[in-house]
């Protein structure tokens, strides 16, 4: 064979905090080529640890009583804890089990957390639409999430989505039982 390789010499560079939120959002609008970018380049990890914590700290209002939420560590420490044990589920019920997959998967999964973004937005509704946003939102983040673990699993989306509301209301149900 004739000719020049390339060779590397390690010092490629990282993707900013635009880039991995631009893939977040496409991600999030069932884009194959954005899930795959984000599961293979590790790279993006923390950028997308940065903006998932950033949707974390957003005030919203509740559609229960409709009262005003803002920051505070209980409720920060508690959906840190929840939605661990959600990646913890998903990832039980994952084909396959190494590091790279679970690192690769992590970055997925907290790349969906941009819909958090639109948390803000409950602050201007109240009543029946405050109920409706919430339902909109939370059926949006786990089709997306069905989207990812159907995707990443070679699974079919019934099983997929079988899988996803299965280790859902597992979630759901622990702070019930504490």
């Amino acid at each position: 064979m004739t000719g020049k390789a390339d060779q590397k010499t390690g010092e490629e560079s990282y993707p900013g905090i635009l880039d991995s939120l631009t893939a977040a959002l496409y991600l999030c609008f069932f884009n194959k080529k954005a899930l795959y970018m984000l599961f293979l380049n590790r790279r993006h990890m923390w950028n997308i640890i940065t903006i998932a914590l950033a949707t974390l700290i957003l005030p919203y209002r509740t559609p229960i009583n409709g009262t005003d939420v803002f920051f505070t560590f209980e409720g920060f420490l508690e959906t840190v804890i929840l939605e661990s044990i959600f990646f913890g589920l998903l990832f039980i019920f994952a084909r396959r089990k190494s590091f790279r997959y679970a690192a690769g998967f992590l970055r997925v999964f907290l790349a969906i957390y941009i819909t958090g973004f639109a948390m803000p937005l409950t602050l201007f509704f109240s009543g029946n639409m405050l109920s409706i946003l919430f339902a909109f939102l939370s059926a949006w983040n786990l089709s997306v999430i069905i989207f990812a673990f159907s995707t990443l699993n070679g699974l079919d989306y019934f099983r997929g989505g079988s899988v996803v509301m299965l280790c859902f209301m597992i979630t759901i149900m622990i702070p019930a039982v504490m």
